[in-house]
């Protein structure tokens, strides 16, 4: 019908809406954050071949009769909410071309390549493995740097704690004794006395 704005949001007056078909306009901007607020009871929701962009809304998730959903050919971004697997009447998803990255969460349906295809970021079944994010022997060898550099430090620490209790416990003993000869007086002085009881 060649509509064009934002998501209208007066669709929330349509109480008994079940199914909601807005594609192939020219609606823009993001979808609502609020989406399951204007649409409680939706089943079927068509949004594709729009230019739509932004994330697409975690609150999807709450659209609970939700059984099929179509945001393909958009200018949708981010992830694919994980949450939204929790829809457990969900029967068709599709986001193929569109921006989407990350990994895709592991839906109940029986889903295909298709339906993610064209979204150069998306990773895991039924696409691609994700690649490592590891960097190679690169970031392995900073790695290993980074480790070794924190051992030694560790190791340092532990020596100079060590000194410094040593000395610590030194200077005590000197403290409590500075003369060095508490030990020799007290034999003196012991010595003194049962010579003193011998001769009395």
């Amino acid at each position: 019908m060649g509509l064009k704005g934002v998501f209208p949001q007066g669709i929330q007056k349509c109480t008994s809406m079940t199914d909601l078909d807005l594609s192939s306009n020219i609606l823009y901007g993001s979808i609502p954050s609020n989406i399951s607020g204007l649409i409680k009871f939706v089943v079927t929701l068509d949004l594709s071949s729009n230019n739509f962009s932004g994330e697409i809304p975690p609150a999807l998730a709450n659209v609970s009769f939700l059984n099929l959903l179509k945001l393909d050919n958009n200018r949708l971004t981010g992830q694919i909410p994980p949450v939204l697997t929790l829809l457990d009447r969900m029967k068709a998803f599709s986001v193929y071309n569109n921006l989407l990255s990350g990994l895709i969460p592991s839906f109940n349906a029986s889903l295909t390549a298709e339906n993610f295809a064209h979204n150069p970021g998306l990773c895991g079944k039924p696409l691609d493995p994700c690649q490592s994010t590891s960097g190679g022997p690169k970031t392995r060898i900073i790695a290993g740097a980074a480790v070794g550099g924190v051992t030694v430090a560790a190791i340092g620490v532990a020596i100079g704690m060590f000194f410094y209790y040593r000395r610590m416990a030194a200077m005590r003993k000197k403290d409590d004794d500075p003369d060095g000869n508490k030990w020799a007086r007290i034999l003196k002085g012991e010595k003194g006395i049962k010579v003193s009881l011998f001769e009395k």
